[in-house]
């Protein structure tokens, strides 16, 4: 009898045990799986906030230029200026605004008027404008000659509620690039800016800068997709996105998008999830 008694004795105190060790190691598991999804929340959310700041600044930056063609327009349609004095008013401009590398005026005929360059004029009046900000138009960024991000704003004038000619500036987008390239999350997180048409139009990572020039179109990144969807007509224009991805590399990664509403570009800001998760655990 004792060695039975014994043996149920043993029994029952494993019982214990395991009645003791079950309930700690199931809690253990919820609070890693909790800590795991707190961790992966607040980490998306802090690159989020990134990438909507970043898209602030960037707007804020072609909007503000694009009121200085106005203020301009409205100084050149508010003075009975000589063509000298309109010339040297253009340069000045261009002195005083660096962003801006030639502002031309032209007539209806789109015949040139005045100029702040020295030869003859390079921009031309728009025909088919990407957008408009406020009046202004803007045409889609291409890279120039000089591989940097450049477009065209134009205002088409009006005098005594008459059509009056154009105001027309190149506007270099080089500033942009640098708000791009001070971005960083981590050691290896990077942002990009992409038009409307998927078209790269800027990119922090200083491995992938190439792919700007070469034209790149993001189209089948996962977040340009994503972020299109959440921002079809009928959505609100700010709709943010995250999601997880695979890349090119092989590499996983924790990307985060929000559109300008203004502009419709979309920011991304993309970094490794093992470096994202490791540095809010």
């Amino acid at each position: 009898m004792r060695p039975r008694i014994r043996h149920l004795a043993t029994r029952f105190a494993l019982l214990l045990a395991v009645a003791a060790v079950v309930p700690l190691l199931a809690y253990g598991f919820v609070s890693l799986v909790s800590l795991q999804r707190g961790t992966r929340t607040s980490v998306t959310a802090g690159n989020l906030n990134v990438a909507v700041r970043a898209g602030e600044e960037i707007r804020r930056y072609v909007t503000n230029n694009a009121e200085i063609l106005r203020a301009l327009s409205t100084d050149l349609s508010g003075t009975g200026l000589s063509v000298p004095q309109k010339d040297s008013m253009l340069r000045n401009y261009i002195l005083q605004f660096r962003e801006f590398r030639e502002i031309t005026l032209y007539d209806e005929r789109g015949v040139k008027v005045a100029t702040s360059r020295i030869g003859e004029p390079r921009v031309t009046i728009p025909k088919d404008p990407g957008l408009t900000l406020n009046g202004v138009s803007m045409s889609p960024v291409h890279i120039d000659e000089e591989m940097l991000p450049t477009a065209t704003f134009a205002i088409h004038l009006v005098r005594l509620n008459q059509p009056d000619g154009w105001l027309v500036g190149e506007f270099s987008l080089e500033e942009m690039w640098r708000m791009v390239d001070k971005i960083r999350i981590g050691d290896n997180g990077y942002a990009m800016v992409v038009a409307p048409g998927g078209e790269l139009l800027a990119h922090g990572d200083p491995d992938k800068k190439a792919l700007v020039a070469q034209t790149t179109n993001m189209k089948a990144h996962p977040l340009v997709a994503a972020v299109g969807a959440a921002n079809s007509v009928g959505a609100a224009n700010d709709v943010p996105v995250s999601l997880e991805y695979g890349d090119g590399d092989g590499r996983s990664n924790l990307g985060v998008a929000t559109r300008i509403a203004t502009l419709r570009w979309t920011v991304i800001v993309e970094q490794p999830t093992a470096e994202a998760y490791a540095i809010g655990t």
